[in-house]
This record gives C-alpha cells, structure tokens and sequence, in this order.
C-alpha cells in the first residue's frame, strides 16, 4: 500500500498538469458610499470606486468610456446647468488650470493608468470634473449638460481636456454620466489603459439670499435619491472597451436615516 502512495500522486499531478486552465478575462468591478449628508439643505457625497483587470494578471483591455448611472430621484436643478455654474472650457484649454472653472467643479477625484508594456509601473493622476454647456446635436438624445474633465499632466503626458456627457436615463436611474477613458500619451506607440477610477462628487450648492420672512439658505444642486421599497438606491457602471463587449456592473445602497425614504 505504501509503494502505491507515490504512483497516485504522481498520477493526481498529471492529471491537474493536464486539466485546462481558465481562460483569462477583463473583470470591471465598481463600489459606492454617501457620506456627509446636510439634513439643513439635503446635500451630500458621493464616493465612487472602479476598478478594471485582467484575470491573468496581463494589462487589462483598453476602456473606451465609463458610463456611471446614478439613482432614481436625484434629479438636477435646472439653475445649475445654466450660467455661473457652467465651465467655460475655451478659457480653461486655454490656461490649463482648474481653477478657471472652480465654480462649475463637481467632483475631484484620481485614476490610474496601466501602461504596459511600454512602462512596467502604473501612472496615477488627478482629475476635476466640471459642468459644461451642452452639444445641441446632443439635446435631442437626453444631454442636459457636457461634463469637461481637467487631467493632471504626468511624465508620461500633458495636462489635457477631455469631454462627456450627462445624460437622462430611466429605470432606476436619473442620469447616465458618459466619462472618457482614453489619455494621449507623449509618446506615440505608449499605450494607456484605465485601471482605476475613484471619484468623490460632492456636487454644487448655492446660497440663495434672505427674501421678505425667509432667510438666507443653501440649495443642493439635486433632489434627493429616492429610495426604493427595499429600503435601497441604485448606482450603476458600464466599462466599455475598445472592439469589446460592455461589461455591467451595479450596486445598491441602503438609504440610511438622513434619506428620505420614498415609495419606489
């Protein structure tokens, strides 16, 4: 019995050399937190974290665009897409500095990029995105504002503007943001995929001044999430690739105390 112990081993580790391994894949992984709510003004903070590999470990698949969907309810005050509150991204191209547009910035945040094999190490930068006026030929398709995006220069390469969309949406959602992914590199050849993208939108809010009985008062640039009968709201993320599929994700928040809870 005992001589029979090696032969089975070397049988089981034959059999595993021979069993197929599973073939690699892009996974895109996406997670969500509110923080900070104003109960004074309903305003509050949304932390938003995307992530996107390859299962093998190889660098992932180039991202064409993130396609971030934010919950039902939370629906954008109509002053905000309008005057002071949007980006004049001629003078901001021009300067390249975000704080030509301070006043239209909603959320800041960082994203990583993976640039295999041209640079063994990932490159890691910061981002500021800001209310911009919309494309008319997008009006007819749902746009109610363009979304500019202020890169960071790196090494690797210079500051740049790039351009989304915020869009309508339906189901569980108010909004679609359409964000950019792709970043032109310095050199000609480098390849830059997204791998990570965290965001921290903690929106715009104005100071609406005292009027007859009323006082000076804040207003948040959206209504508040509507939670769903589960007690719960929905954000959401569709990776796109470059000649690939879409790959969705979503996650559901509950709705803690300080949101109101509405019927779905």
């Amino acid at each position: 019995m005992k001589r029979a112990l090696p032969l089975l081993a070397a049988i089981a580790l034959t059999v595993l050399a021979m069993a197929p391994t599973a073939p690699a894949q892009t996974v895109g992984e996406f997670g969500v937190a509110l923080k900070d709510f104003k109960p004074s003004y309903g305003g509050y903070t949304a932390v938003l974290d995307a992530r996107v590999y390859d299962s093998a470990g190889a660098a992932p698949s180039q991202l064409a665009t993130a396609q971030i969907r934010l919950p039902r309810g939370a629906k954008i005050r109509e002053h905000y897409v309008y005057g002071k509150f949007i980006c004049n991204t001629v003078v901001l191209e021009v300067y390249m500095n975000p704080n030509t547009c301070r006043d239209s910035q909603f959320a800041t945040g960082t994203m990583v990029l993976d640039a295999r094999p041209g640079l063994a190490e990932p490159i890691s930068t910061n981002i500021y995105l800001f209310l911009g006026a919309v494309n008319i030929d997008e009006v007819g398709q749902g746009a109610i504002a363009r979304v500019a995006v202020f890169v960071a220069g790196t090494s690797a390469f210079r500051s740049q503007v790039l351009y989304g969309t915020l869009f309508r949406d339906s189901g569980p959602y108010s909004y679609r943001l359409v964000l950019p992914a792709v970043v032109t590199p310095l050199t000609a050849g480098l390849r830059l995929s997204l791998a990570e993208l965290h965001l921290t939108v903690t929106g715009l809010k104005v100071t609406k001044p005292a009027t007859g009985r009323h006082s000076a008062r804040k207003v948040f640039w959206t209504s508040l999430p509507r939670c769903d009968k589960n007690g719960e709201i929905s954000f959401g993320v569709d990776f796109r690739f470059s000649g690939a599929a879409t790959i969705p994700a979503q996650r559901a928040v509950k709705c803690s105390k300080f949101l109101r809870r509405r019927s779905s």
